[in-house]
Order: C-alpha cells, then structure tokens, then sequence
C-alpha cells in the first residue's frame, strides 16, 4: 500500500493559528511592568519611632509612633505584642497600624491614661508581629525614654 504524504498535525495548525492570531492582536508581551507586584520574602524594619531611642525631656502628653519599612498585618497586632511601661507598671495601650503616603508602615500608639512626668518609660515591639504578607520582624525592638517632669 502507497505511503501518503505527511500531512502537519491538525493540532499544530490550529496552534500556530493561534499564535499569529495572538501577535495580529498585539499579543503578550514581556517586556514592561508586571501587572502583579513580586511578593517579598524581607521582614519589616523598624525605620524610625518618636521618640527616638535616649530621648529625655519627652512630653507626657506625645502620642508614640514607629515608622517601618511596611505594613504591618494589623492582626498580628495581638496583646503583649507592643508593650509600653516604666518599672512595674505598665500602661494600656490603644494600637492603629496603618500606611503612610510613602507606603511605609506606621504604629500609633494610644496610651489610655497620659504618661507620668519625670519617669524613663520602654516601648518594645515583639519580633513575631508580622507584614502583610506573613514575613515576621524577627528580633524584638525595643527604644527607651525619659518623659519631662
């Protein structure tokens, strides 16, 4: 029995068809941004606070903040997580965590009763608080401070 010619594949056709078809109507491209942001794998940083570590002279009536290198996951925020206190006494604390309009992370803190005058006070956020996107702080970080009498 004669042999016939080969003929292409009824699958390659319709692939390469569509292929053309996909260029004819501008196609995928790879170059230009991606349409979704890479997630990170870095741990938030602690950029800055106020007051700052060392600080004397703090007015009692400052309201604590933290800057970070992002966003923190506000339901990582549990109790102990951010803790403020002087000696035995420790202070309760009314937390926000939101975004500034650079998209580092901000941590307000609200102290329920104002601070005491004349007293060096901790603030300390635990290293299990968490970004975003689940990447933990790691260590601990911790200012201390001393408020105006």
């Amino acid at each position: 029995m004669p042999m016939s010619p080969a003929r292409p594949l009824p699958c390659l056709s319709l692939a390469l068809g569509l292929l053309a078809l996909g260029r004819w109507l501008g196609g995928c491209s790879l170059e230009g941004p991606a349409l979704y942001p890479p997630l990170d794998g870095q741990p938030p940083r602690v950029v800055a606070s106020l007051p700052a570590d060392g600080w004397i002279q703090v007015p009692p009536g400052l309201r604590p903040r933290v800057w970070l290198s992002e966003p923190l996951d506000e339901d990582s925020l549990l109790p102990g997580a951010v803790r403020l206190w002087s000696g035995p006494r420790e202070e309760r604390l009314g937390l926000v965590a939101g975004e500034d309009e650079d998209g580092r992370g901000v941590l307000a803190l609200e102290p329920r009763e104002p601070l005491l005058g004349g007293v060096r006070y901790h603030l300390r956020l635990e290293g299990w608080v968490t970004d975003r996107l689940g990447n933990p702080l790691g260590d601990a970080w911790e200012v201390e401070f001393a408020t105006a009498p």
